[in-house]
């Protein structure tokens, strides 16, 4: 086989591997691109109980300042009621919180994976070409070997 020949089945062989390897680097960026999302609302739901958490701050600053003054028994049972509310509005977060958490962590766990899967196969690719290279050193070699062979049995009759 001439070295044109080798360099075709070279980039034939190669092409397969390449397009195995494009689906597992697209299967890995979709990972990437669900986790970023996770991450994304870890983010804004931290954000949604720091806003609650300074709510209920400020709600425990009105009943202080409820409390020294006269006692509007009306007004301190709507902050307690909004108080209330607030507080099961930051145990929803909480555990909206948690389930993002969780949800992180799996699609972590999907991208290691899919990671792991793009080494594998960059890892065979590159075995492969260099195999095929190795390949087609030895067969160049052979040919001048037998090019020079035949041109010492030329030069002896």
């Amino acid at each position: 086989m001439n070295s044109l020949a080798m360099g075709m089945v070279v980039m034939a062989e190669k092409f397969r591997l390449h397009s195995v390897l494009q689906l597992r680097r697209t299967h890995q960026e979709e990972r990437q691109a669900e986790l970023a999302q996770a991450v994304q609302a870890a983010q804004i739901l931290h954000g949604q109980i720091g806003e609650v958490q300074q709510q209920l701050q400020e709600i425990e600053e009105q009943l202080r300042a409820a409390s020294l003054n006269r006692v509007d028994v009306d007004h301190l049972m709507a902050i307690r009621r909004h108080q209330a509310n607030t507080r099961a509005l930051l145990r929803q977060l909480q555990e909206q919180q948690q389930v993002v958490e969780q949800e992180i962590e799996r699609r972590q766990t999907r991208l290691v994976e899919a990671n792991r899967e793009v080494k594998v196969v960059e890892t065979l690719e590159q075995q492969h070409s260099a195999a095929q290279w190795e390949l087609f050193l030895k067969r160049e070699q052979d040919a001048l070997d037998e090019f020079a062979q035949k041109r010492v049995q030329a030069d002896v009759e």
